[in-house]
This record gives structure tokens, C-alpha cells and sequence, in this order.
């Protein structure tokens, strides 16, 4: 398939601004032919989503509406998801939106000709610091009834500085962050959240590609540049805008 067609997707919010217009041109600069970007806002103000068409991208306005920040964020996604499958694009390639790889991200994500592949990145902060990568293992064995329940954990410092070969390598998740999606897969997911469970739509995106029998796949031959901030801070409009005041404007443009 030459050049086959992808929608570039990304949840947003207000609470970005300090990265997102250089994000924003940083995505107008991929170098990859055949590309639409849908990004959903999730700030309780619709005038931040008017700001960002005002530039020229296609931004649809997902308001909280009292929801927790994991629910909001799994709905933009979901969105994201209805929009893909709506048009006849042939992959979903998702992008957070502190997130910044190289120019030709998609021709080199492309080039594996997998259901699934992204990077992973680094992550938390400090003496925190990791990469984003998680490993499935066996938890427990229910011989008599013939089940088997797996647990996930992210690997440890010394286990990802192993892990980073440079080659292209199955892992359980590596997170939402830079991740290329053919179509099928996501024709059988939804993106969501559990109530009766902790966890971002990554987490259940991982799980239930795993339980489809979908491998993620890692090219470890990349690490883009991550300008994170916990997205369980997100902060009201009206705080937001008392912090820039306070601080100085922070915004970038």
C-alpha cells in the first residue's frame, strides 16, 4: 500500500499551553504525505478548542462535565476513535500532546508493517524518572479450573537501559504517548476507562489488545523528547489562568 492514509489523534487541554504551540508546530513539521490531525479538547472553557481551529486544526470541544480527569480524557479518545472509523483512513497514529518525535516518525513507525508499534518515552520526574514500558508475567495458575490471571509492572531503571537495543521489540504497554494503530485493531477496541478499576484508557487499551491476542510492539531505536506534566492535576480554566497571573504569562505565543 503507497502512502497509505492516517489521522494523527490527541486528546488536549488548557493545562498544556505551556508545550502545546510549539507541539502544534512541531506536528505541522512531520514530514509523512498522507496525514489529517483531529485533536479533541478537554478544557472546561470551549474557548480554548475555538483558539486552536482559529489556527487552522481540526478541534472538537470534549467538555468534563464533572467527570474524573481519566473519564474525560478516555471519552476525547473515544472520539477520536468514532471520527477514524467514520472516514477511511488506514491508521490511527496517537500523539500526546507533550510529546515530540522526529520529523519522519510515521515513515519510520511504517516501515514494520505492524498491527501495533510505537515508543516509548521517558517518564515522572526526578529520581522518579523511567521509561514508560511495562512487561505482562503470570500472576497465578488455577490448574483445576484452567485459568491463568497476568499482572502488568513497568520494567525498572535497569531493565529498560536492557530492554533499549535498538531493535523492534514485543512488550505488554508502553502507554498511549506515540503509538501507530492499523485500522482492524482499531475496528475490535474501545478507548474507556473501568470504573471497578484504577487506570487511564492506556491500561485497558493494553489489556484488551492483550486479551484480542494483539502484540504491542517498541522501537527501541527511538525515545522522544517528553515536556510532561501529571495529568491528574489537571487545574479549572479559572485556576489556570490565577496561576499565569501569579507566575507571569506563560503562555508560549
Amino acid at each position: 500500500m503507497n502512502n497509505p492514509k492516517i489521522l494523527l489523534c490527541s486528546p488536549i487541554n488548557i493545562i498544556k499551553e505551556y508545550c502545546l504551540y510549539d507541539w502544534l508546530d512541531a506536528i505541522k513539521k512531520l514530514t509523512y504525505p498522507n496525514l489529517e490531525i483531529l485533536l479533541v479538547d478537554n478544557s472546561n472553557n470551549p474557548a480554548f478548542s475555538e483558539k486552536i481551529r482559529e489556527g487552522g486544526f481540526n478541534c472538537l470541544h470534549e467538555p468534563p462535565a464533572g467527570r474524573e480527569a481519566r473519564e474525560f480524557m478516555a471519552a476525547s479518545l473515544e472520539r477520536c476513535r468514532i471520527k477514524f472509523l467514520s472516514g477511511d483512513y488506514d491508521y490511527f497514529f496517537s500523539l500526546e500532546c507533550d510529546i515530540f518525535p522526529p520529523p519522519d516518525i510515521i515513515e519510520k513507525l511504517l516501515l514494520h508493517d505492524l498491527d501495533v508499534v510505537g515508543t516509548t518515552f521517558w517518564t515522572d520526574h526526578k529520581y522518579n524518572t523511567r521509561l514508560q514500558l511495562q512487561g505482562n508475567y503470570l500472576f497465578k495458575t488455577d490448574f483445576k479450573n484452567k485459568i491463568k490471571e497476568y499482572k502488568s509492572r513497568a520494567l525498572t531503571f535497569e531493565e529498560s537501559q536492557l530492554f533499549m537495543d535498538g531493535t523492534v521489540k514485543p512488550v505488554y504497554g508502553a502507554g498511549l504517548g506515540c503509538v501507530l494503530i492499523k485500522r482492524n485493531v482499531i475496528e475490535e477496541i474501545t478507548f474507556h476507562v473501568d470504573q471497578e478499576e484504577v487506570g487511564f484508557a492506556d491500561s485497558f487499551f493494553h489489556k484488551d489488545i492483550w486479551k484480542n491476542g494483539v502484540i504491542f510492539y517498541i522501537d527501541t531505536s527511538i525515545i522522544p523528547k517528553h515536556l510532561n506534566s501529571n495529568w491528574n492535576t489537571v487545574l479549572s480554566d479559572s485556576l489556570h489562568k490565577k496561576l499565569q497571573e501569579a507566575k507571569g504569562n506563560i503562555n508560549l505565543k
